[in-house]
């Protein structure tokens, strides 16, 4: 059974969610024209090398088949990306970056980055952001997905999206 803190903890994570990613969304919609799922899709594509497989995009950024072959699509139309097969399993579909996403995401993932800060570091002390880190990570690992240290390690600290 879940006490007061829990329930408080609980709402405060839940609305800080949707007050950033409303305000991240808004943004990139804005000023890039990539939604922030688009740009999720992007940055997945960006960490694994530039192409992964579908159901792997699906299962990492958490949504349905359906969703991820939606945003796919929507990107792919765009020309940001594309889909790929290979011989040795016509089975397996990929997505990967074109050049043309690669320049959206540069271009989307500053815009991010700057966003992020404003509405979200800015408000929060270094302490607090290893502690919070540190508390989602464990709550992630409990349940088996594992922390945004993939993406840390592909975009931290980089001014540009690199290939």
């Amino acid at each position: 059974m879940c006490g007061a803190e829990e329930i408080q903890a609980w709402v405060a994570l839940s609305r800080a969610h949707d007050l950033l990613a409303g305000r991240l969304d808004a943004a990139l919609r804005a000023e890039v024209g990539l939604s922030l799922a688009e740009h999720d899709v992007l940055v997945e594509l960006l960490t694994a090398g530039g192409m992964l497989q579908m159901g792997d995009v699906a299962r990492t950024l958490v949504i349905s088949k359906s969703g991820v072959t939606r945003l796919v699509g929507k990107l792919e139309a765009d020309g940001l990306m594309e889909r790929v097969t290979f011989a040795q399993d016509r089975r397996a579909t990929f997505a990967r970056l074109t050049d043309k996403g690669f320049a959206a995401l540069e271009v989307s993932q500053q815009l991010f980055s700057r966003v992020l800060a404003e509405s979200f570091s800015a408000n929060l002390s270094a302490t607090d952001v290893r502690n919070l880190s540190k508390a989602l990570g464990k709550l992630l690992d409990a349940h088996g997905w594992s922390p945004a240290a993939k993406c840390i390690g592909a975009l931290e600290n980089q001014p540009a999206v690199s290939r």
